[in-house]
């Protein structure tokens, strides 16, 4: 999931980008994979894949941590 929300934050929106970024070692580091030379990044098929699996009930669980996140990081308000 890093890898594609990195690539598409970075302006790699296109799958067939992630080709040539697989093996990029800097995108490794920010990927929190280290840098491996024989344990390369996912290719853009298994990117795709990842994708096409999304459907109704796993974007409501996305929604809902989005949510609980967004909820924790708020300051609690005090009530006299």
């Amino acid at each position: 999931m890093a890898q594609r929300i990195f690539g598409i934050a970075q302006g790699y929106e296109d799958l067939n980008d992630h080709q040539s970024l697989r093996d990029d070692p800097l995108f490794q580091v920010v990927c929190e994979r280290g840098v491996r030379a024989d344990l390369p990044l996912a290719s853009p098929p298994t990117l795709c894949r990842l994708e096409n699996r999304v459907d109704r009930k796993a974007l409501s669980k996305i929604a809902e941590v989005f949510v609980e996140t967004f909820i924790r990081s708020r300051p609690r308000c005090r009530r006299n």
